[in-house]
């Protein structure tokens, strides 16, 4: 039966009755059609509460109400796409949902199977933190019993975000869109990865990770590495406020470079550590992981670290990937986004010239072997209760230099191996001597051996052994006819090519 829409008006006539819908009906029609408002009936300026056209009739303007009316009386749908991962946006919503309706109630989905319950998911808040969230339709009673569906759309640079859809009566509009703006300001001010350290990964949601073990005492450089990483990426997280103040720019791109197990990557965590400490968000990068999409979570989070690491991977010599990711660095610098990165490599020569000038990396750090002060620095930080009296460092550092961090570190586990040999659990230089002694032949394997070649990616080497196989095959084919010839297979001709 279709709907009365009169439903829900009521007007009585001069004996006080109710006027039903056929008899309000009545009464428009036979109103005088001609008949307008007075000028002292029609609002104007500051007082007014209704505004009527000049010269429009008194039936055209309750013809027009009740159509008005009428319109928002109607199911609309309301969208909104929030820029933020899907489990974020749905705990921000639900948050606000229950903040300013009260009680928010999951919604059955009927299918031709039969009917749902109402869904509720996990979302991971932290390392060791999870909360419960809906997820699906619900039914907002408050809201003039609207349904709301929480789900998911794409985002040309972010991938996969959140969606949200309302179904509700139109005239409840502004309602809903002050519950989109709320749940924007949620996000941005209470995001679950803000002020965390995350892996963006190939996932639709990031993950936390768990930094708390690094002990800056035990990261060791040699010669100015520590003090240009304190003054470029470590001091704009201590003194953010201080650089806003004093107008200092405290995006920053530092580009490290060196040797395989220089210390490279615990730079770059480290650095992550020291950014969630003094308030900021931590964006470690992965193998495959886009840097424009890094850069932008970063400028949404911001004030924000980013750590790349094999960066030649990505800033090499793809004429269209540099030009993608050059737009997102100088983005980033226009916008004066609050944004540090660090990058590592082991091929320098393979970065494109472009991300070499200032304004993108600003910095070129190089990060070389331990020279005889930090390889002392670094034996006392790891052993220093258990050294002998009267360690010789001079001939300890003689047997390992040219080593890295890592190798310094094998040798001070292999030293304990053979102070227990001895029977003692005190570490003396001729034990030190030894293992650095044995790991001097895996050094130079090493640097003999280089940098071994990858292997082809699969595509790749697929695309390789198809083309030659079809080279090997059309080999097998010649032409007869000089004129308008046609392919004849000879395989007599065994791949060999005719002229």
């Amino acid at each position: 039966m279709a709907r009365d829409p009169f439903d829900g008006i009521h007007m009585h006539d001069i004996t006080g009755e109710v006027l039903d819908g056929a008899e309000l009906v009545s009464l428009l029609q036979a109103m005088d059609k001609d008949a307008t408002f007075s000028d002292e009936m029609i609002g104007v300026g500051d007082t007014a509460r209704l505004v009527i056209p000049r010269g429009m009739t008194i039936r055209q303007a309750i013809t027009s109400l009740f159509s008005y009316w009428f319109n928002q009386q109607q199911p609309t749908a309301f969208q909104h796409t929030f820029r933020y991962r899907p489990h974020d946006g749905a705990l921000a919503a639900y948050r606000q949902l229950k903040k300013t309706f009260g009680f928010v109630d999951g919604k059955p989905t009927e299918s031709f199977f039969g009917s749902t319950p109402p869904q509720m998911i996990t979302v991971n808040t932290g390392v060791n933190d999870t909360a419960q969230v809906p997820w699906g339709e619900l039914r907002v009673s408050a809201l003039a019993d609207a349904t709301i569906n929480f789900t998911t759309a794409e985002d040309d640079t972010l991938g996969t975000v959140f969606h949200m859809e309302v179904t509700a009566p139109r005239r409840v509009e502004a309602t809903i869109e002050m519950l989109f703006a709320a749940i924007e300001m949620e996000l941005a001010e209470h995001s679950i990865y803000r002020g965390k350290i995350i892996k963006v990964g190939g996932g639709t949601e990031p993950k936390f990770v768990d930094l708390s073990k690094i002990d800056p005492a035990s990261v060791i450089y040699a010669g100015d590495v520590r003090r240009t990483l304190e003054a470029n990426l470590w001091l704009p997280m201590r003194e953010t406020a201080r650089f806003r103040r004093e107008g200092l720019q405290i995006k920053q791109g530092v580009l490290a470079h060196g040797n395989f197990g220089t210390g490279k990557s615990l730079a770059g965590s480290l650095s992550a550590k020291i950014a969630v400490e003094n308030g900021w968000t931590a964006i470690l990068a992965e193998s495959g992981d886009d840097l424009e999409e890094l850069l932008e979570l970063a400028a949404m989070f911001a004030p924000a670290f980013v750590f790349c690491e094999d960066i030649d991977e990505v800033a090499g010599v793809d004429a269209e990937d540099i030009d993608d990711l050059l737009e997102a660095f100088d983005g980033v610098v226009s916008k004066g986004r609050e944004v540090l990165l660090l990058a590592t490599t082991n091929h320098i020569d393979l970065i494109h010239a472009g991300m070499m000038r200032p304004g993108r990396f600003d910095v070129l750090l190089e990060i070389g072997m331990l020279d005889s002060d930090s390889i002392e620095r670094l034996v006392r930080q790891q052993v220093g209760s258990v050294l002998e009296d009267g360690i010789d460092f001079v001939e300890i550092c003689e047997e390992m230099a040219g080593f890295t961090p890592a190798f310094v570190s094998q040798v001070i586990q292999r030293t304990r191996k053979y102070a227990m040999l001895d029977g003692t659990s005190c570490l003396g230089t001729a034990h030190f001597v030894a293992a650095a002694k044995e790991l001097q032949g895996h050094l130079r394997r090493m640097e003999a051996a280089g940098t071994k070649p990858e292997r082809p990616a699969l595509d790749t080497a697929l695309t390789a052994l198809v083309d030659g196989r079809v080279a090997a095959v059309m080999g097998e084919f010649k032409i007869e006819g000089r004129t308008g010839g046609r392919l004849v297979h000879d395989p007599s001709l065994n791949g060999t090519k005719q002229s």
